[in-house]
Order: C-alpha cells, then structure tokens, then sequence
C-alpha cells in the first residue's frame, strides 16, 4: 500500500480564526499556491483510490483542492489526521475500506492520500520508517511525501519521494 502524506497549504493565524485553531482556513495565497501544487501532483501521478483528511478547515480545504485537481475522490475526514495514533489511523483506514483486514494482503497498485498537520505527519513518516523523531522529516506547508508500506506498522515503510511545495508547484503544466 502507497501513502501520500500532504501537510495542509498556509493557513491564517490563530487571531484571524477568532482564536479556534480548527477553524483556521487557508488564506488567498495559500489557496492559489496549493492549488498550483495540487496540479502538478495530479499532472505526475495517477488519481488516488482515497483521500482522507484531518476535520480541520484548512486540512479539508487542502484536500478538496486535491479531489479538483485529480477530478476526485471526495475527500473523508478522519479524526486521527488531527493529531490521533497510528492504531487510530488504522482503524479510520480500515472504515474507509483501504486497509486490508489483518492477515490479508494489501493491494500493490493505487494510494491513498493522507492530509494532515505538522508534527503529526512527519512523526507518522518517522514511525513508518522506523524512526524515533520527526525532526528529518518536518514537512513545510503544502509539502508532500509518498511512502510505500507492507503494512501501517512501525518500520514497515520505504520512502519514494518527499516533495516541498515548491518543486510540486514547478510540476504543473502550463
């Protein structure tokens, strides 16, 4: 199975959210930055089988640029991309049918992509690869990384590609 973590694009400060941090949205900038970093992604990769993403608005917006982009999915939210364990973002994947059953081989073609925040995302790279700290793998806004996986386990990862937003951006076609 094939991830792809995306952190969520700029996003407004915490004041401007009228001091409630899931209500943070992205700003103008931010919007049209990832909306330029979404297409390059789809312009270099095949549409995913999912996309699920953190409640947060500015992690839901990201993702909805990204289902534009790929002309879908329709992204899911799941409660473990806000800061949950790796057992709870197991169980999220399981509800949205793209994680085999225990004992049941995953399927080697498609991905899914997981939009989320830091340091939540880059410790969730850590652990697949059997890191200890996210400190190596700190993801800036918009950054995205794919890691393919024999199962959502401590170690079991091996990254193929980490992007930051602006190589993501110099993909999308003119």
């Amino acid at each position: 199975m094939k991830l792809l973590l995306v952190r969520h694009g700029i996003a407004e400060d915490l004041q401007e959210a009228g001091g409630s941090d899931e209500a943070r949205r992205l700003t103008d900038d931010g919007r049209e930055k990832f909306q330029q970093s979404a297409r390059g992604l789809a312009h270099v990769m095949d549409r995913p089988d999912a996309i699920l993403t953190s409640p947060y608005a500015r992690a839901l917006e990201t993702a909805e640029i990204l289902s534009d982009a790929w002309g879908g999915p329709e992204p899911r939210t799941a409660r473990s991309l806000a800061w949950g364990t790796l057992s709870q973002l197991a169980a999220d994947l399981r509800k949205a049918g793209e994680l085999s059953k225990p004992g049941s081989a995953p399927s080697p073609d498609g991905f899914t992509v997981l939009v989320g925040h830091e340091p939540h995302l880059s410790g969730l790279l850590a652990t697949l690869l059997g890191g200890r700290g996210a400190s190596g793998f700190a993801f800036k806004k918009g950054g995205a990384a794919l890691v393919e996986i024999a199962e959502l386990a401590p170690g079991s990862g091996r990254l193929l590609f980490s992007l930051p937003p602006r190589l993501s951006r110099g993909l999308a076609p003119d």
